[in-house]
């Protein structure tokens, strides 16, 4: 996608990220709620067809222990199998066991390697129960970042435990087109880590210029939200706090699948930041976690995988 130039104001607004602290308090074991799925991706028009795990509380945790992050997931399961990957990187897997443990997502890549959802089904998340959770999240306090796509008594149960512990809770929107009053449920995060298709559904408005994300970002800070990470393909990412908006390019790479490369670019955002990186280390981390992405079939590259 080339995007068209901002306007001189816009282009005002931004700067340097260099020198920003990374003060976006991120505690370790960081702990994600989320989901795991098969995807299902098929390529045209040769049909080449290549089957993972994926989801997307899945992607990230296991991205966030790839960079030495104590990292918790609390999820669903049928079996091990599905999980095996994130407890040999390290991941403290904490999993109810259900018979539709894991979704499944079926898409197929088009011309410029996004993915287009065909179909979706989504694991028995409902199973989270209120006793399971508070088990959970009484073992070790630390960040919560969750998919919002879960039930919302599961939302608001692991908000509440953030808010007692006084530890900040990261949002990773999915299901935005099925979810009544989505923009009023992200206020409720500390962060928030979107694309600009999110974005522009969330703001029921197009963004067609750099000077529309950025004001894109600054109407989705709320009281409680003071961080926002827009991510814009190969135009990189606008980052944005109360005090500070910036946008950092993306570099190029010949792009194989977009599959999973927002949940790589919030796995390293969040683990320079737990490292008090500058908000410019965790944006750049981020889009080169992003870039390995991309440039692999996988929504989890094999491990030294480089663009």
């Amino acid at each position: 996608m080339v995007r068209r130039a901002s306007s001189a104001g816009a282009t005002a607004a931004t700067g340097p990220i260099a020198g920003v602290p990374g003060s976006f308090h991120v505690r370790e074991p960081v702990r994600v709620v989320g989901s795991v799925m098969v995807d299902d991706i098929t390529t045209e028009p040769g049909r080449a067809r290549s089957l993972s795990y994926g989801g997307v509380g899945h992607n990230v945790v296991r991205q966030l222990a790839r960079c030495g992050i104590r990292a918790t997931f609390i999820t669903v399961s049928s079996d091990e199998a599905p999980l095996a990957e994130a407890r040999a990187a390290g991941v403290r897997v904490l999993t109810k066991r259900v018979e539709q443990g894991v979704g499944y997502f079926e898409g197929k890549l088009d011309a410029s390697g996004d993915v287009v959802r065909t179909s979706i089904t989504l694991p028995a998340l409902e199973a989270l129960d209120d006793a399971f959770l508070d088990d959970c999240m009484s073992l070790e306090n630390g960040t919560i970042v969750m998919e919002t796509g879960l039930p919302a008594r599961v939302r608001r149960r692991c908000l509440a435990h953030a808010l007692r512990s006084g530890d900040t809770a990261w949002a990773l929107p999915t299901r935005l087109d099925v979810e009544t009053g989505a923009r009023e449920m992200l206020s409720q995060f500390d962060a928030v880590v979107l694309n600009e298709r999110e974005a522009a559904t969330l703001l029921s408005r197009d963004l067609p210029d750099m000077s529309a994300v950025l004001a894109a970002a600054r109407d989705l800070l709320a009281a409680r939200t003071s961080l926002v990470a827009i991510t814009l393909g190969a135009d990189g990412v606008v980052v944005k706090t109360p005090c500070f908006t910036g946008h950092l390019p993306a570099r190029a790479v010949s792009v194989t699948s977009t599959l999973g490369a927002g949940d790589a670019f919030a796995a390293g955002l969040c683990a320079t930041l737990a490292r008090r990186g500058t908000l410019e280390a965790a944006a750049r981390h981020g889009l080169e976690l992003a870039s390995r992405v991309v440039a692999s079939p996988y929504s989890v590259p094999a491990e030294g995988a480089s663009p």
